[in-house]
């Protein structure tokens, strides 16, 4: 038997696509409500693990650990500083490769499609109206997919159907021949950075990096409800302002891995205006 058969059966709890389908959910509300709901809870949170410590332990208790916990805290917030800039770098990195490759798809086929009108190949209007039809259908059908991680079939096999149509093109002359030529190399871009855009969209590192900074949160919250104050006001303050930078970093990765969600989302207006104007 193979080591890989040896599977533990232990019930799961939640999965990493529970965390996908959760920051799809906070990132396709207001930011008003998905943001306000995070602060709110990570308040509330904060807030009820304070008060908890302060019924287990006295105030005596919590003021003799300050020196020791304030030193370890101090080490360790340097190591969880890092762990909550990982998710900002990535969905940053993520939503910038999502926007290039739309903007340098949809560029290439606007060439694509401003050669084959120079051109005097016979199935020419056949060509720009493909063109038309796949630019219709990655607003329609395949955003809409792309959000959820796939891809539609229906503007596959639309650049498929121009592909093809374009191998029966008939050059008249030496100019078509070079304008055809030209138009070869940006069709090929065009499936280029749709698999390009395909692949950023579904480049997600964010369950597994959140899973790190809940874990890290829940330490540094932890460091603060360990300490001892003589005005517990004080000690509630501090706990609720970590709470909302914490919550904070954890909209903004949200937000910024599902670039296609939310009020930043990445537009689809450049396939949209091929499809109208043409």
């Amino acid at each position: 038997m193979a080591i890989s058969d040896h599977v533990l059966d232990i019930p799961r709890i939640f999965s990493l696509a529970d965390v996908s389908a959760l920051s799809q959910g906070i990132s396709r509300q207001p930011f008003e409500i998905g943001y306000g709901s995070l602060v709110l809870a990570g308040i509330m949170f904060a807030l009820g693990g304070m008060m908890l410590f302060r019924m287990l332990f006295t105030t005596p208790e919590l003021i003799d650990n300050n020196v020791v916990g304030g030193f370890k805290f101090v080490y360790l917030a340097q190591i969880f500083a890092s762990f909550f800039f990982l998710p900002l770098i990535s969905g940053a990195m993520k939503y910038e490769a999502v926007e290039q490759a739309v903007s340098n798809e949809a560029g290439a086929l606007i060439s694509f499609d401003r050669l084959i009108a120079q051109s005097s190949t016979p199935n020419r209007e056949n060509l720009r109206e493909m063109v038309r039809r796949y630019a219709k259908a990655v607003v329609e059908d395949e955003w809409q997919a792309n959000v959820i991680g796939e891809a539609s079939p229906i503007a596959k096999k639309a650049i498929q159907d121009i592909f093809a149509e374009f191998l029966n093109c008939d050059a008249k002359n030496s100019t078509d021949n070079s304008v055809l030529a030209l138009a070869r190399e940006h069709l090929l871009r065009v499936v280029d950075f749709r698999q390009n855009r395909y692949n950023a969209v579904n480049d997600d590192l964010l369950p597994l990096v959140m899973i790190v900074n809940f874990t890290a949160a829940l330490i540094s919250l932890i460091f603060v409800w360990i300490y001892g104050s003589i005005l517990p006001r004080l000690q509630l303050m501090m706990s609720a302002i970590l709470a909302i930078a914490i919550v904070t970093v954890v909209y903004v990765s949200c937000v910024l891995n599902n670039p296609l969600l939310g009020e930043i989302a990445i537009s689809n207006q450049p396939f949209a205006e091929i499809y109208e104007e043409l």
